[in-house]
């Protein structure tokens, strides 16, 4: 089994945004990545990370949240995938959760988090894992 990011992109916001009681003048940056989990028996994409449509997405927030929120765009996953040649074939699953769980700055919950779900998806190969969140950065990736 491997693990790879694939940075999409950060948005630009405060700590009031990353939990209670964060300070709007704190300024912090989250991580907007995709993560595919390489495994023998299917590949699972954990999020998406900003998508080929993240301008639209932006634009479609509401106003006050689009006043604080900057955005430094990267390559979508799904361009990222096709230019290492990945066969999308392999992927079993894509696995959307929230964002604070992986956009977290703490790299070993990250990891500790990513090889959990690794686990349950190898453990549970009939799972069916629900989106829990917008998923119109799936363009380009096919349906599961």
């Amino acid at each position: 089994m491997s693990v790879f990011r694939l940075p999409t992109g950060v948005t630009h916001r405060s700590a009031a945004f990353a939990y209670r009681g964060g300070s709007f003048f704190d300024a912090r940056d989250f991580a907007m990545p995709a993560v595919l989990v390489r495994h023998p028996c299917g590949d699972v994409l954990v999020d998406t990370g900003f998508g080929r449509d993240v301008d639209a997405h932006l634009r479609a927030m509401p106003i006050a949240l689009r006043a604080i929120t900057r955005a430094t765009r990267g390559l979508p996953a799904a361009d990222q995938l096709a230019a290492a040649g990945y066969d999308p074939r392999r992927l079993r699953a894509i696995l959307l959760t929230l964002q604070r769980t992986l956009g977290d700055q703490d790299p070993a919950a990250v990891r500790e988090n990513l090889l959990r779900m690794a686990a349950i998806a190898a453990r549970f190969p009939e799972l069916v894992l629900a989106p829990a969140h917008d998923a119109r950065g799936f363009e380009g990736l096919p349906r599961l």
